[in-house]
């Protein structure tokens, strides 16, 4: 017999609309922050209404309220991320205006996001200190000094095992919560926001936060913190703030004293029954109900061994585990994500194909995946276009699509899912990349209109505020956990708490998607705390210096790697090259001739891979070089000379680079639409100013450079420039803030703004110096021709671009390699050069040529998999 639902509580009585304050601190004290009537709109949604928020120094003000409330939009604001629309911020009784994130940082305030602001492709010292990096006359410090920095900051969080020089990317969501952490102290911070903190952290982590947590607010630093964990809060808190839909509801209430049910009231605005229904005796329902999917023998080579399992009507199968056991790989492979070794898969006794998700959505079968915004999403389309992606049939009619049907469920059958959040807007024209993670949720496409019949949910409470158990937050009880001392009361030194003595995790040995295994053990930390900057543990960290070594070293060896197979290439074209034409190809002045050549579009290439690194794009570098050539050549005569030459030709290149930079960076144009423009622009005002006519150069100083008279040990002037054109991109790239900040935008952009980088102002000095190079390349293809021509610089965008392609430079940005381009460039050189050794017609060069860049790419990534 099945159990009675318990009887329905009490209504909650109304609540007005913002509670009075309730002061946990004295108020003789002015506020170190005040927000007053904050209000930020995006397109379809009012994010924040008049907003107020006042912050004591010293205390842990609480943020709450539902997925959409408005809390991440006004913790942006605080920020400096976003700027509101109406409101004003008042910081230590003196009005300011935070017009961007390094504003805020200079101020002492410090951020840490729920979704983390890291560049996964840099290390953790860099990220920890990406936006005010260590330097010494504008130069990185990437040795001891940098990672014992990093390690310090990383040993005062209790994690010393970190490396501070491995890739944020290989490590797991926890050590890169504690990476974002670290990021945010190594600021002198005076107030710092805490979004979701403890969502990816374990219960003993979770303790080493509040350590952290105590030691900053006795020093005197305010904390902000954001939670849904409601028995956090009443562990940590001083006051709570609530907002609701962009309101503020509540200010200012006591944490220790307010009870739960009013606080979960004022979040929902309603009477919540967290009451989970009457569940049947175990066995009851499985003999008498078929399953619906029906999983025998599935398994994949070194990700999960064969496992069955079967799932009733109405029934929920939870599938545990630590992060690499296998839990995801399974369920993309039941969805047809992955193509499993062995097994099948049943729906409703149909198999379904292996490796096929358009089976498994044929067949009712939906994913909510753990990476909504990178797996599920649509960022730039409509809410509306995200529900219906993967149901488009049900809203066409001979390939044509109906809006009008798209926008609204056919038949009335279902609300739209996003309609019912007034905060989050309706379902027209707000972009999916606007709406915070409960909305994400609501419009993965796998999961929309279709109603699948079974839904699989990598981490379904990844990106989520977990609400507690429905039980206990009905009797309005509080955490059994311990409260913090001083809870409620005027705030007065405390007892910092640590782990107990010897807690450790236990280390996970199993590789994690082809990466080195997370060693997650867990020293206990010191039992004391001596603020900022003075925090130690009681077991030892791993010295910084010879983690640091370890770190190098890999990163040298993935280097090493990539360019080895660029250089295994090469020497098999100069077999090649030699045993075609031996005589020709091995002589000295052949080889002069290829190094020559290689320099010009060589230069052209260290300037596009930075562009590329960033993210970005530049299709006009072999226009802005014929522009460069001929106005070079007609406004620079003899009168100018040598100088007068490389001059204009540099001004030239600079000036086209400021155009593109100009449009991108804050034009906001697409790099390709821009460049691309860009191309027929400079190529149209170069035929213009020659008149299709070739110029000839007759200053002696300019030709003699081209002359053997002028070679230094036999190497000509030219190859020299482009050494020292690639030793300076190499430097730039890999020991300058420049560099560092270049990568940062290409891996992150987001997170380099929030990180307190200038994104705009750093892609428009990318384009600046892409300029830059062609400018110089022009001036060294006059040497090389002795003329200028509307025809110069043909084809060389596409030989910088593939160059830096197969050189291992990231063609989505994040990372790049100097030398792997300037090696790309030797290839393409030689491979002109034996194909004209060898009198091969145009057409089989073309064809020879794309043939052997894509054997060059393939083996570069067998390498790549193999050596990483």
């Amino acid at each position: 017999m099945a159990p009675e639902p318990p009887p329905p509580l009490d209504p909650v009585p109304p609540l007005d609309p913002v509670l009075p304050l309730d002061p946990v601190l004295p108020l003789d004290a002015a506020p170190l922050l005040t927000m007053s009537g904050i209000t930020k709109s995006f397109p379809g949604v009012r994010a924040l209404d008049g907003v107020d928020l006042e912050v004591q120094a010293g205390e842990v003000h609480c943020l709450l309220g539902q997925n959409g409330a408005g809390k991440s939009t006004l913790i942006k604001v605080l920020a400096g991320a976003h700027q509101p629309d109406d409101g004003a911020i008042t910081w230590q009784g003196s009005p300011v205006r935070l017009s961007s994130p390094i504003t805020a940082m200079r101020l002492g305030i410090a951020t840490i996001y729920q979704e983390l602001d890291l560049v996964e492709g840099l290390s953790v010292a860099e990220n920890v200190f990406l936006g005010h990096e260590p330097t010494t006359a504008g130069f990185v410090v990437r040795g001891r000094e940098a990672r014992n920095a990093a390690a310090a900051l990383l040993e005062r969080l209790g994690h010393p095992e970190i490396d501070p020089s491995r890739e944020v990317g290989d490590l797991s969501a926890a050590h890169q919560q504690i990476v974002s952490m670290a990021r945010a102290l190594s600021h002198d911070v005076r107030l710092i926001v805490m979004d979701e903190p403890s969502a990816a952290l374990d219960p003993d982590e979770v303790d080493n936060l509040f350590r952290i947590v105590e030691g900053l607010t006795s020093d005197g630093v305010a904390v902000v913190y954001i939670s849904h964990r409601l028995e956090e809060i009443r562990r940590i808190g001083d006051r709570v703030t609530v907002l609701k839909d962009g309101r503020a509801v509540a200010v200012g209430l006591p944490a220790a004293s307010t009870p739960t049910r009013d606080i979960v009231a004022m979040m929902t605005g309603r009477n919540v029954e967290y009451v989970f229904p009457p569940r049947p005796a175990p066995g009851a329902r499985q003999a008498a109900v078929e399953p619906v999917l029906t999983v025998e023998g599935l398994c994949r080579e070194g990700e999960f061994e064969p496992l069955d399992l079967k799932l009733r009507p109405g029934e929920i199968v939870g599938l545990a585990g630590l992060v690499g056991s296998g839990r995801s790989e399974i369920l993309e492979t039941v969805y047809g994500a992955r193509r499993p070794t062995a097994g099948r898969v049943e729906v409703a006794g149909t198999p379904l194909r292996p490796g096929s998700v358009r089976a498994a959505v044929a067949a009712g079968i939906g994913l909510a995946p753990e990476e909504r915004k990178a797996q599920a999403l649509l960022l730039t389309e409509s809410v509306t276009r995200n529900v219906s992606l993967a149901t488009l049939s049900r809203f066409a009619r001979g390939g044509w699509l109906d809006r009008g049907a798209e926008r609204t469920e056919p038949g009335g059958r279902r609300p739209h899912p996003v309609g019912r959040q007034p905060a989050e807007g309706g379902p027209g024209p707000l972009a999916a990349a606007w709406l915070p993670g409960a909305a994400a949720r609501r419009t993965d496409p796998r999961c929309g209109r279709r109603c699948p019949r079974r839904a699989l949910r990598r981490d379904p409470s990844a990106g989520r505020r977990r609400p507690r158990r429905p039980a206990r937050l009905q009797r309005g009880a509080r955490s059994p956990g311990p409260r913090r001392p001083g809870a409620g009361t005027p705030r007065r030194p405390r007892r910092p708490r640590g782990r107990r003595p010897g807690a450790r995790r236990a280390p996970c040995t199993r590789p994690r998607h082809g990466r080195e295994p997370d060693v997650m053990t867990q020293p206990a930390p010191s039992a004391q705390h001596h603020g900022p900057g003075k925090g130690h543990t009681d077991a030892p960290a791993t010295p910084p210096s010879k983690r640091g070594a370890a770190g190098s070293r890999a990163s040298g060896f993935r280097l090493d790697v990539r360019n080895l197979s660029l250089l295994g290439v090469l020497a098999v074209l100069v077999a090649v090259g030699g045993i075609t034409e031996p005589d020709a190809f091995l002589d000295t002045g052949n080889l002069q001739l290829i190094l020559t050549q290689a320099s010009v579009i060589g230069v052209v290439t260290v300037g596009v891979t930075f562009v590329i690194t960033s993210g970005g794009i530049d299709l006009s570098v072999g226009a802005m070089v014929a522009l460069a050539s001929v106005w070079a050549t007609t406004l620079a005569t003899q009168e100018y000379g040598f100088a007068g030459i490389l001059f204009t030709a540099m001004v030239v290149g600079l000036a086209a680079g400021l155009v593109n930079g100009l449009l991108i960076a804050y034009g906001g144009m697409v790099p390709f639409i821009a460049t691309l423009a860009m191309l027929a622009s400079a190529r149209g005002l170069a035929l213009q100013i020659t008149d299709g006519k070739t110029q000839i150069v007759t200053v002696r100083s300019v030709l003699d450079l081209g002359l053997p008279d002028s070679y230094v040990l036999g190497i000509p002037p030219l190859v020299l420039v482009f050494a020292a054109v690639t030793v300076a991109g190499w430097l730039i790239l890999n020991r300058t803030t420049f560099g560092r900040r270049t990568v940062a935008v290409g891996g992150n952009a987001e997170a380099a703004r929030l990180a307190g980088i200038d994104v705009r102002r750093q892609r428009l000095y990318l384009y600046l110096l892409s300029g830059l190079c062609c400018g110089i390349a022009a001036f060294m293809l006059i040497i090389l021709s002795g003329s200028g021509q509307n025809t110069n610089g043909n084809l060389y965008e596409l030989d910088a671009i593939a160059a830096a392609i197969i050189g291992g430079t990231l063609l989505s940005g994040g990372r790049g390699t100097i030398i792997g381009s300037v090696l790309g460039v030797l290839v393409f050189t030689t491979i002109t050069n034996i194909f004209a050794l060898n009198n091969l017609q145009s057409d089989v060069q073309q064809i020879a040529k794309g043939a052997i860049i894509v054997a060059a790419v393939l083996v570069q990534r067998r390498t790549l998999r193999g050596g990483t």
